[in-house]
């Protein structure tokens, strides 16, 4: 299904999400493959040339193993620019997208991504990068879409368990509440490592807000809070949030509050309704902490 390639944030759009996935994929060779064996080749075939040919060769023929020696130096000394500024914006997008400089991310992603990507494991960890910028860019049914390339991709399981988790919060974020159900109902069985077990539990209370079941919500808010602070900096936040909403609409309002002074305390009432809509006006019945400045 082709995406809406509408961005109301500016800059990344869902077209260009899926131009850049499809256009990464690997083909059949490679340049990495390809890189490594063109100089094999050419030296061996330098090689074989000087074992048969005769003494008296003319001199344009001897000057052909030459030749193919010297096409060894500079099919080596492309592969390895290559690899240099494969490696280099690589390393510049991931940095970007940990500082959440999303701005500088953008443009790293957009020249390591516009071809076929090699080894396996750089475009799997450039994808998850874009999927961190297109989630900020909310974009989140181009998400849902970067995050089953990488499942669909070697990855390593801390890998494939990060798409899963992140890609059920997306769902939720893009409506599609039957999808994120059944995606939910997978993680609350599997073996998650950390922190990919919290943004599960995350995304299974956000379910919760999404559909009133706040008792739900809050059945184990003190162990929710907990996990978050321990494994997700802080994103603590958001489960803080979801969990101050639930509390206030039970009408407990004072540990609502409490919740409500440790989400904005690592993050302002806007960023939070940014992430989560539900989170709008929130501020208004609650209230935030003071600003230290």
């Amino acid at each position: 299904m082709a995406m809406d390639s509408t961005n109301l944030a500016g800059g990344l759009s869902e077209a260009d999400v899926e131009r850049l996935v499809v256009g990464s994929r690997p083909t059949g060779g490679g340049w990495v493959r390809w890189g490594r064996l063109a100089p094999m080749v050419l030296i061996g075939l330098a090689l074989g040339l000087l074992l048969i040919m005769p003494a008296d060769a003319s001199v344009g023929l001897q000057t052909v193993p030459l030749l193919l020696l010297m096409g060894t130096v500079g099919v080596g000394w492309w592969f390895g620019r290559r690899l240099r500024r494969v490696a280099g914006l690589h390393a510049q997008a991931i940095q970007a997208v940990q500082m959440g400089q999303w701005d500088r991310a953008e443009p790293a992603l957009e020249q390591l991504l516009a071809g076929p990507l090699e080894p396996p494991g750089a475009r799997v960890s450039a994808l998850l990068a874009l999927g961190r910028v297109a989630d900020h860019r909310g974009l989140h049914d181009a998400v849902v879409a970067v995050y089953q390339e990488v499942l669909s991709s070697p990855a390593d399981p801390a890998q494939h368990q990060w798409a899963l988790a992140a890609q059920a919060n997306s769902l939720l974020l893009a409506g599609r509440l039957t999808d994120a159900n059944g995606l939910l109902d997978r993680l609350r069985t599997a073996p998650l490592i950390e922190p990919m077990a919290t943004l599960a539990a995350l995304a299974g209370t956000y379910r919760d807000v999404q559909t009133r079941n706040y008792a739900a919500a809050v059945e184990q808010a003190d162990r929710l809070a907990d996990r978050a602070r321990r494994h997700l900096g802080f994103r603590a936040a958001y489960a803080y949030g979801l969990l101050a909403l639930a509390l206030a609409e039970l009408g407990c309002d004072e540990r609502a509050g409490r919740f409500y002074d440790c989400a904005t305390r690592l993050m302002p009432p806007d960023r939070l309704a940014q992430r989560y809509p539900e989170l709008a006006g929130l501020d208004r019945r609650l209230a935030p902490a003071e600003s230290p400045l």
